[in-house]
C-alpha cells in the first residue's frame, strides 16, 4: 500500500486527480487573465488595475500538495472548489476519499 493509507491503484489516480485539479486550475486563472488583458486592450481598464488584478490572480493556488502528505485531502479540496467534478473519480478512489470530502465541505 502507498502511504499506508491507500491501495497502489487508489493512490496513484489521487495523484493524477492532482495534477489534472493543477492543470484545470490554472487554466481557469488564465481565461480569467486573458479577460483582464482584454479589457485593458479595449481601454475599460487602466494598466495600473490590469496588474494588480493579474497578480491578485497569480496567487496561491488552492490545490497544493506536497510528497508526504496525504493526497486525498487535495483531492477532497479540488472537488468542494469546482476544479474537480465527482464523474473524475472512479467508484473505488471515490469510496476512499468520501469522508475527507465530507469533512472539507463542513
Amino acid at each position: 500500500m502507498s502511504q499506508n493509507k491507500y491501495e497502489d491503484d487508489v493512490y496513484d489516480e489521487l495523484r493524477s486527480l492532482i495534477l489534472k485539479a493543477e492543470t484545470n486550475e490554472v487554466e481557469s486563472r488564465l481565461r480569467l487573465v486573458s479577460t483582464v488583458v482584454n479589457r485593458w486592450k479595449k481601454g475599460i481598464q487602466d494598466a495600473q488595475s490590469t496588474l494588480s488584478e493579474i497578480k491578485r490572480l497569480s496567487g496561491t493556488p488552492s490545490v497544493t500538495w506536497t510528497e508526504g502528505a496525504d493526497p486525498g485531502v487535495a483531492v477532497a479540496h479540488a472537488l468542494t472548489n469546482g476544479l474537480l467534478k465527482r464523474p473524475d473519480i472512479s467508484d473505488n478512489t471515490w469510496k476512499a476519499i468520501e469522508v475527507l470530502v465530507t469533512l472539507v465541505e463542513i
